[in-house]
């Protein structure tokens, strides 16, 4: 895939907010674009969203494990396996 530079006006506190939240301004722009588009994301996007979805999922992730070694699957009756 060639990249090219280009250049683009945004909203200062738009760009601030993106900054505070560690967020790529090149990639989230090329993401919306492949979104608007249709266009699948490239596999290094794909990979990014995911660890970014895992880290700021952890949190709910480790409570609902632990839920479930407390308590079990709500399935765990109907199982056959």
């Amino acid at each position: 895939m060639n990249r090219v530079a280009v250049r683009v006006e945004l909203d200062s506190e738009l760009v601030e907010q993106a900054s505070r939240a560690g967020l790529s301004i090149s990639h989230e722009l090329d993401r919306a674009l492949r979104r608007k588009l249709g266009i699948p994301p490239g596999p290094s996007h794909s990979s990014d969203e995911a660890g970014r979805w895992a880290r700021d999922n952890a949190g709910a992730i480790a409570a609902t494990n632990a839920r479930v070694d407390e308590n079990g699957l709500w399935s765990d009756g109907y199982r056959v396996f």
